[in-house]
């Protein structure tokens, strides 16, 4: 399955990635989440951003794969893999991104906007959100089930849907990945389930190793 790092194309300062114990210089840390998938996400922001951004390091058994930069209302702002820079890309015109606001207060809220990358071309990402009615308990936190059905069209033309699973979390303002799914057969593809949520002074908080389905 392609995944694609998606992009919704804001300009804004991108944290250097040396994260993790050595922090960046400027951001604080507000959780460190162990998640399925060999995965740990830590959650930090920034002084020199707006106040809405927030930021998402993600770690392996190797060390730092990956930062993403989002705003309250579930706007990717950039992605990029790490070793090897940021790739960066702009949310083309006449775009219609998510809005976590409406989906929150309505219900559900439709999405169709191109990713216009540095190198690779434009990519549309198009599809609904949707709120499930449910809410589930993970380490003590309340987390609101969203559903969603992204159907992405790459440069190449390739055409791919799948059916993603998020966890909410108001406090982190935040969507989690719980699991990706083949959305004709059901079949779980990726897990990405929070196990933990380490906020500061707790063990474990400056632990970037993760912890959950690294076997094999």
């Amino acid at each position: 399955m392609r995944l694609i790092l998606i992009a919704l194309g804001l300009v804004c300062t991108v944290p250097t990635f040396a994260l993790a114990q050595d922090a960046v210089a400027g951001c604080t840390t507000l959780a460190v989440v162990q998640s399925q998938g060999c995965l740990v996400r830590q959650v930090f922001v920034c002084e020199d951003a707006p106040d809405d951004v927030i930021n998402v390091g993600s770690y392996g058994l190797d060390g730092a794969t990956a930062l993403a930069i989002f705003n309250a209302d579930g706007w990717t702002l950039m992605t990029g893999v790490v070793p090897g820079g940021t790739a960066k890309a702009k949310l083309g015109e006449q775009a219609d991104p998510l809005s976590l606001r409406v989906v929150l207060a309505t219900g559900q809220d439709s999405f169709d906007y191109q990713m216009i990358h540095d190198t690779a071309g434009a990519t549309r990402i198009s599809g609904q959100i949707t709120t499930s009615g449910e809410k589930v308990i993970v380490d003590g936190r309340s987390l609101q089930v969203l559903l969603s059905n992204p159907t992405t069209v790459n440069p190449a033309g390739e055409t791919e849907t799948v059916f993603v699973r998020y966890l909410y979390d108001a406090d982190l303002r935040l969507m989690f990945t719980d699991t990706i799914s083949d959305p004709a057969t059901g079949e779980i593809r990726i897990t990405r389930t929070p196990v933990e949520f380490i906020m500061p002074g707790e063990v474990g908080f400056d632990d970037y190793t993760p912890l959950h389905g690294c076997e094999g």
